[in-house]
């Protein structure tokens, strides 16, 4: 069997098998609602961006922690090299600056928020 006559018969199949729900349903009482049910706790996509806010949170603190250990260790073992020096001094004003992007985000994006008059915020401070 050539290559094109598989592909017509696995696209075929896929189109049968596709439609084999849309059939069935068409032969069940119509009148009947069927819901799927949340498996979660959130209700909302807006309870949803909370969650992983408050999930991010934390690893912006041990990200940072980390980038100033990581900048402290490159400088105490520069051994007095002007570039190894220069190069912990730029991680460890990157993690700062990195710090304070995160921590200020939620404030930019309410405020960016009221200005354009969206109505509520998708961050609250938890």
């Amino acid at each position: 069997m050539n290559k094109k006559k598989l592909i017509s018969i696995i696209v075929l199949a896929q189109s049968v098998l596709m439609a084999l729900p849309v059939a069935a349903q068409g032969l069940t009482n119509v009148s009947q609602n069927y819901a799927i049910p949340n498996p979660t706790r959130y209700s909302s996509l807006e309870d949803i961006i909370n969650a992983l806010t408050s999930l991010i949170r934390p690893v912006f603190i041990i990200t940072f922690g980390a980038m100033i250990l990581y900048g402290g260790w490159v400088r105490l073992t520069s051994q007095g090299n002007p570039d190894k020096v220069k190069s912990s001094s730029q991680i460890i004003v990157a993690a700062i600056v990195g710090f304070a992007i995160a921590v200020f985000a939620p404030t930019i994006v309410d405020f960016a928020g009221k200005l354009l008059g969206i109505q509520g915020g998708l961050i609250q401070n938890q």
